[in-house]
């Protein structure tokens, strides 16, 4: 079995809503929202490809993100097991853009439940809703 290691962001602003994107068509699980990041590619540190991926999707430099928490999921019917680690984010340059054709929205975690999330991402929903 294929297994993917990701990172994500929970970018956190002032008012306390946290960013999620919508995943475009072309794309594996289109039309699913998410915690904007990606795949670590070979001999990234999951850190490296999260500033990686903030910039090239959302087009922002992270000033200082923590480890917030994790998700380990198997797809058996797709043929691999996914593991997102996820950081939590509340300084940041730039301000988010939907680089990559995306929609994008700035949510309170307890509406986080309104929106069709990817199931790897509903995990951290009870700590971030706790965190918040």
């Amino acid at each position: 079995m294929k297994i993917i290691q990701a990172a994500a962001a929970i970018l956190v602003n002032r008012n306390g809503e946290v960013l999620i994107t919508e995943r475009p068509a072309g794309k594996i699980w289109p039309g699913y929202w998410e915690f904007p990041g990606g795949k670590i590619e070979a001999g990234q540190t999951p850190e490296m490809a999260l500033k990686r991926e903030m910039l090239e999707e959302i087009g922002v430099t992270l000033e200082s993100f923590v480890p917030f928490s994790f998700v380990s999921e198997t797809r058996a019917d797709e043929g691999y097991h996914v593991i997102v680690l996820c950081y939590l984010c509340r300084a940041w340059q730039g301000e988010p853009q939907a680089r990559e054709n995306q929609q994008m929205a700035w949510v309170r975690s307890e509406a986080l439940d309104g929106y069709k999330l990817l199931p790897s991402n509903k995990g951290i929903l009870e700590q971030l809703k706790e965190a918040l």
